[in-house]
């Protein structure tokens, strides 16, 4: 006798093995422990609630079904292997974290805003709305600079005068202690990633604001407005990457096999920044403030990022890339670029969590809220 099988219980259940996967990723980052028994418990419990309850996930909930799950995985972990009960308290707490922002949140957002359209719809329109993206971005990018004398140049110049002035602060007025390597590269080398973020959570600030009149007038896909930051900023990128590949030369650091690193090392940052961007679009519009509080913001978090080093201050500061998830990537970018050695994965573990939790939340925030962006004219 067959069964028909719903699609969506089944993107349920594989929504829950994603969080149940991603809070086991975090509580090995905090426990510094890997247990592929613990995870092997995790896959077989969540297959079995897999289909015991395919048919009635509908009785108690997508909650329900993820809080059983982790009730299982938590009994059955601690019976069969209790030794790592430090990992298995780190998950509990992980897991339901992960799950109120996954599922909790998300659902309150659509109840309270009458909506149940699924995510991937949007981004169907949002894909089928490429060719607008496409154009807008290139006519900005060819205006950016049309009028400037330097034109294009100005990408590169800026972060460069920016290092050398906190390069002569740092080797010459506080006389610090150089980090392994020169501080024009150091320096230079967390800028260009930090820039990233920083530009696209600054301009996201503003950006829907500023195209309130085309908001009212035209009807597209709102999102569009802050991936045109993305675009220029993805120019901005080659740009400025070239320049750090040139002056690390100069110091005698060369292109190594390590780079195939950055390909995930960028996606993550720029996926961080447009989740954090998405968010702060809409914050902005209910807040006239939040620009300015961005700023500051960015500004202590320029300093936390762009002058850390693991090296440098020892233990002291081992729990910074657990709360600034930007930390652990540009250290990552570094040890890529500068010392060429692979990126410490085990650092990154959070922050390849927190950048998909942070996209999908920011998502369904702001397109749950997204009629209402002309309300705030």
């Amino acid at each position: 006798m067959t069964h028909n099988i719903n699609p969506s219980i089944i993107g349920y259940h594989l929504h829950i093995f994603l969080i149940l996967c991603g809070a086991f990723l975090l509580s090995v980052q905090l426990s510094e422990q890997v247990s592929l028994q613990f995870f092997s418990i995790l896959v077989v419990v969540w297959l079995l609630v897999f289909i015991s309850r395919l048919e009635t996930i509908h009785m108690i909930g997508r909650m329900g079904t993820f809080l059983l799950t982790i009730l299982c995985i938590t009994i059955s972990t601690f019976l069969l292997i209790p030794e790592i009960l430090e990992q298995l308290t780190y998950f509990v707490i992980a897991a339901i974290s992960l799950g109120l922002l996954h599922i909790v949140i998300p659902q309150y957002i659509r109840h309270t805003r009458n909506t149940n359209k699924p995510i991937k719809l949007y981004l169907r329109e949002l894909v089928a709305e490429r060719h607008l993206l496409w154009l807008w971005a290139r006519y900005r990018i060819e205006a950016r600079y049309s009028q400037t004398s330097l034109g294009i140049l100005w990408i590169i110049a800026l972060p460069i005068i920016n290092t050398l002035v906190m390069t002569f602060a740092l080797d010459y007025v506080l006389q610090a202690r150089e980090v392994g390597t020169p501080w024009v590269v150091f320096l230079l080398s967390g800028q260009v990633l930090f820039n990233v973020f920083r530009t696209i959570v600054m301009s996201s600030t503003t950006s829907l604001s500023s195209s309130m009149e085309l908001i009212q007038q035209v009807g597209f896909p709102r999102e569009i407005i802050i991936l045109l930051s993305v675009a220029e900023t993805a120019i901005d990128l080659c740009f400025t990457f070239a320049a750090l590949i040139i002056v690390s030369m100069l110091y005698g650091i060369h292109i190594n096999i390590y780079f195939i690193y950055l390909p995930l090392l960028i996606a993550l940052m720029f996926g961080l920044s447009i989740g954090v961007g998405l968010l702060l679009s809409w914050f902005s519009l209910i807040f006239e403030d939040f620009q300015q509080l961005t700023g500051v913001i960015l500004q202590i978090l320029f300093y936390l990022t762009v002058l850390y080093s693991s090296e440098r201050v020892g233990d002291s500061l081992t729990f910074l890339p657990l709360i600034n998830p930007l930390s652990a990537l540009v250290e990552a970018f570094r040890s890529v670029v500068i010392y060429a050695r692979p990126p410490a994965i085990m650092d990154l573990l959070a922050t390849i969590v927190l950048t998909p939790t942070i996209l999908y939340v920011s998502y369904t925030i702001f397109k749950a809220n997204e009629e209402r962006f002309a309300d705030f004219s």
